[in-house]
């Protein structure tokens, strides 16, 4: 891991095979995760590490707003605020938490808990997210587990699994049944796909990566393609052609939750 992510304050666990996970307190974030020894999530080469901005790759915890869809800053908070480590249920394992705070009060005045637990399996990567209301009032929200996955070429990539759902294709601004066997991934894509129920697979020249969710009812799959990376000032040049988000998400239906209501979505991504 580059030395300029230190000051973020990073944790990491190990298997005797050599996998390992790297996760920032800032953030809650993955910031990496190597099976077969191999990275398997992207970490842009130019992504900023001064503790303010979100990273660009990874794994972002996106809360309380997922994108733009409200009127919080993009993604909501939980990205770029300081989490905390709680007592883990294993040695493989990371648990933080994430509470309110003045700056996050001013923003969306609720009280909360965020509980990301992060677990290192054998060729798997597994991440589970609790949102408790600890307040007195009603509160809704939005997010996403943000994953970036490291592949060979986008352009040979095929993501199969979401045949038959409905796709909401943010590029088109369109709503419709899926009909082909994997998107388009040679081009840029922001689809929102609905009621996932099913493991969705990720297969390219020499990767194959099985992932499952479950809490979460959308998928997103996004990649900004050529013209779209150029505008991102923390995706270097070419890096585009080397990642796919594959986010476990809930995007159309907005989760409610009443004082001292819980939910639990989480993401399982194995390498086979």
């Amino acid at each position: 891991m580059d030395s300029r992510f230190d000051r973020l304050g990073l944790l990491v666990r190990e298997l005797n095979d050599g996998s390992r996970i790297v996760v920032s307190l800032f953030g809650g974030h993955v910031l990496s995760w190597v099976a077969g020894g191999r990275e398997r999530l992207y970490l842009s080469g130019t992504a900023v590490a001064d503790a303010r901005q979100a990273i660009r790759g990874g794994v972002p915890v996106c809360f309380p707003q997922f994108s733009g869809r409200g009127l919080l800053p993009k993604h909501g908070f939980a990205r770029t605020q300081r989490w905390r480590e709680l007592p883990s249920d294993n040695a493989q394992s990371i648990r933080l938490q994430l509470v309110e705070n003045d700056e996050t009060l001013r923003l969306w005045p609720h009280s909360f808990s965020l509980e990301l637990h992060v677990t290192l399996q054998p060729q798997a990567l597994a991440m589970r997210l609790e949102v408790r209301n600890t307040g007195a009032q009603e509160w809704s929200f939005t997010g996403a587990l943000h994953t970036y996955l490291r592949v060979e070429d986008v352009s040979t990539t095929r993501l199969s699994g979401l045949q038959g759902l409905r796709v909401e294709d943010t590029l088109r601004n369109v709503i419709e049944p899926v009909a082909e066997e994997s998107p388009n991934l040679e081009k840029p894509i922001d689809n929102v796909y609905h009621d996932i129920s099913s493991p969705l697979e990720l297969r390219g020249r020499s990767e194959t990566l099985r992932i499952e969710q479950n809490g979460f009812a959308d998928a997103v799959v996004w990649n900004p393609g050529t013209d779209g990376a150029s505008r991102i000032s923390d995706v270097g040049t070419g890096e585009e052609r080397h990642f796919l988000c594959v986010e476990a998400a809930q995007v159309r239906t907005p989760v409610v939750l009443g004082p001292g209501g819980v939910w639990t979505g989480s993401q399982i991504v194995r390498a086979l």
